[in-house]
């Protein structure tokens, strides 16, 4: 009986198709799966890459297209941050600022008379010395009791 068996040529072919059929079979599947996978990672790639693109063309309006003074429509967001000075508005700011500050001196009348004076009287003490023909000492006792507390006798 084993004999017929293993001389059986139909029993033969019948193997020989289900093997090759089989072997085919799962050739084609590993190749399917292959490729679905294949095609799906290049997807979703393409799908990454243009949506980074439209997300780039679609903020139309750049930094550089706004103008000073103006409303933007939407949100800015950036990376890094943007420094506007508004040269009309800082003059005006410290003109203000600087108009506010009070003198660090004020002149005042009285004083300015008070100064005039003390240095007339000292000049015509000075010169009346000089004119006389007084010493040094006695013309720079004659502007202490003028102006006291006025220098020393090298000045006169």
């Amino acid at each position: 009986m084993k004999q017929t068996e293993k001389n059986n040529p139909l029993k033969d072919k019948s193997v020989g198709r289900s093997n090759k059929l089989s072997d085919f079979i799962k050739k084609k599947v590993a190749t399917e799966e292959t490729l679905f996978i294949a095609g799906t990672l290049l997807l979703t790639l393409a799908l990454i890459l243009i949506n980074l693109q439209l997300g780039k063309s679609s903020f139309k309006n750049t930094i550089s297209s706004y103008k000073v003074g103006t409303v933007a429509e939407r949100d800015v967001v950036v990376n890094r941050n943007i420094v506007f000075i508004d040269k009309k508005a800082t003059k005006l700011k410290r003109d203000a600022k600087a108009k506010l500050v009070p003198p660090v001196f004020e002149v005042k009348e009285g004083i300015v008379n008070k100064v005039h004076d003390s240095f007339m009287k000292f000049k015509d003490v000075v010169l009346q010395g000089y004119h006389s023909g007084s010493n040094i000492g006695n013309t720079f006792l004659r502007v202490q009791l003028v102006v006291p507390g006025f220098g020393d006798e090298k000045l006169i």
